[in-house]
């Protein structure tokens, strides 16, 4: 595995989630994405849509009555080709390693 760039700043033009999670966290989205443990449909997307989507995921689980077919309907718009086996590594990993323990 090569290695990945630093978590991107917040300058750039990136989805707001990701640049209001990573003001606060941004080591520990960038020691998660990087930790390659997403596969290989988060390889093939990059750094910033694979922390987009481990973000996205710990947004829907920490939301009272939303569930994983809520992250898939809410991946699908910036990934619309992605499978369910695709998108269930950021749900399972997001939630057990990046999000809050409170948050689902």
């Amino acid at each position: 595995m090569g290695s990945r760039p630093p978590a991107p700043s917040c300058s750039a033009k990136h989805a707001a989630l990701l640049c209001s999670r990573t003001t606060t966290s941004g080591d520990k989205i960038s020691s998660f994405v990087n930790a390659g443990t997403l596969g290989p449909f988060a390889r093939s997307i990059g750094f910033v849509a694979e922390a987009k989507l481990s973000l996205q995921a710990c947004e829907v689980s920490a939301t009272a009555g939303r569930t994983i077919l809520d992250f898939y309907t809410l991946a699908g718009i910036d990934h619309p080709a992605a499978t369910t086996t695709d998108l269930f590594p950021f749900w399972n990993e997001s939630r057990q390693f990046l999000c809050a323990v409170d948050s689902f």
